[in-house]
């Protein structure tokens, strides 16, 4: 079984070597790396070149919005799975794709996720435990949805069902999720396991970004008939244990760079 990893960056000179190794580290011989540039003006490029020759395909899309560049991406997968890693995060494992793959085939399901711990910018110190759970296809009208770096997908929903929308600015991954699983029964496990680490993104603490991520919940619930403002509310307030659980496999998670 073949996998295909896309990452799309802009400006993350400081995260994406990380991102990169640990995608192009998995032991794992059928793994293709697919990464696009947005148009970085950082430093990123720099990082970049450094490890361009050990990607399939490297695409250059300056002006590109993020899901756009991960749509364009995605159209030039050739893995019988796809996996995003977004350019702040990083696999906790060089067996994780392994392990996702082996599941996934002798599950025999179309999608496959696990948990994610969210940590410190500049440390590995871990903010936020976020615990997906088994799946219940009523969870949707609670306002569930697993985290996109931790989701892995059989391209071949992609071609049913179709890519990320873009006329969504932040919340492309919960709506596609919702299409996969909740409107066209895509089947899915659940692998109790921390899959990745993603660092804190501060422009989350704005009001701005979380009014618009709001404005985009309340759209996809609509859509697809799960609820609306009180649904959007639960989600936000689901999220609080997460600051205060330890995930179990938290001592065994990457310490070191890749």
């Amino acid at each position: 079984m073949k996998i295909t990893i896309v990452t799309a960056v802009l400006n993350a000179r400081r995260t994406i070597e990380d991102c990169m190794q640990s995608a192009l580290g998995q032991n794992w011989t059928e793994l293709e790396y697919i990464l696009a540039d947005r148009g970085s003006t950082d430093g990123t490029l720099e990082v970049v070149k450094r490890y361009q020759n050990r990607c399939a395909k490297y695409l250059d899309l300056k002006g590109d919005d993020y899901y756009t560049a991960v749509n364009k991406c995605l159209a030039q997968a050739t893995g019988d799975v796809v996996a995003v890693l977004p350019p702040d995060s990083f696999y906790t494992d060089r067996n994780t794709v392994a392990n996702v793959l082996r599941t996934m085939a002798a599950k025999r399901r179309d999608c496959l996720y696990g948990d994610m711990v969210y940590i410190a910018t500049d440390s590995q110190r871990p903010l936020r435990y976020y615990k997906a759970g088994e799946y219940d296809r009523y969870n949707f009208e609670n306002g569930w949805m697993p985290p996109l770096p931790v989701f892995f997908i059989r391209r071949e929903l992609f071609r049913k069902f179709g890519y990320f929308a873009t006329d969504y600015r932040l919340r492309a991954d919960y709506e596609l999720i919702a299409r996969f699983l909740y409107k066209n029964y895509a089947t899915t496990y659940y692998m109790p396991e921390v899959l990745v680490k993603m660092r804190f993104d501060d422009r989350k603490r704005s009001l701005g970004w979380l009014l618009e991520r709001n404005r985009e919940d309340y759209r996809v619930l609509k859509e697809y008939g799960l609820g609306g403002v009180v649904t959007v509310l639960m989600r936000n307030l689901a999220k609080l244990p997460q600051f205060f659980r330890k995930p179990k496999a938290d001592d065994r998670v990457l310490e070191t760079r890749w």
